[in-house]
């Protein structure tokens, strides 16, 4: 059950209501609730989205008033009810000035939030957590910075919008210790 909470109220409104429409801009509309009394930030209606299929939808509050006007709010919510399938992860190195960077990338299947956490391999040290703040479907965190050379394990946590979770299954990855010289290259030869 989905808790719509919000504010229909004011001295010249006769009634108001609650409804939603499929996608974001709905050709026709659901009513959830119809009333009279007046609701001032408190429970509008309980919706129940078990059997509405995962998509955005528009809720649309409308206020009638005695004078004959209308006016009306409306907020996109998501429905979703699967976390998001985290795939496709790989580890990447890219130089960084005279470092390699390592990355870790991977794809979500709809936007969603996500979290590296990280430990040295073999160790049974707490997890250390990157955050990939950002909502989307590719995700690509550095995390060499900071870390020493070595091994670590590692997974990474999905949240998306709907607030659902899920975890991969535990990996390692391996931090370089080469450095290349500034220049991008080492002496070869040295002529006479």
């Amino acid at each position: 059950l989905l808790t719509i909470i919000g504010t229909a109220a004011g001295g010249d409104i006769a009634r108001w209501e609650l409804s939603t429409g499929f996608g974001i801009h709905p050709e026709t509309w659901t009513l959830l609730v119809s009333s009279t009394t007046q609701v001032y930030r408190d429970t509008l209606t309980h919706w129940d989205t078990s059997d509405v299929p995962d998509s955005q939808y528009v809720l649309r509050l409308q206020a009638f008033g005695y004078n004959g006007e209308k006016t009306e709010d409306r907020v996109i919510v998501t429905v979703d009810h699967t976390p998001p399938k985290i795939e496709h992860i790989r580890i990447a190195e890219r130089m960084d000035g005279v470092r390699w960077a390592c990355f870790i990338e991977w794809r979500t299947d709809d936007d969603a939030t996500g979290q590296v956490c990280l430990r040295p391999s073999g160790s049974d040290q707490a997890y250390r957590s990157l955050d990939a703040n950002l909502f989307s479907a590719t995700h690509s965190l550095e995390i060499s910075q900071n870390l020493s050379p070595g091994t670590y394990d590692f997974f990474i946590t999905a949240r998306n919008k709907a607030g659902r979770t899920a975890q991969s299954a535990d990996s390692t990855f391996t931090i370089r210790s080469d450095v290349v010289p500034e220049q991008g290259y080492g002496k070869v030869a040295e002529l006479p």
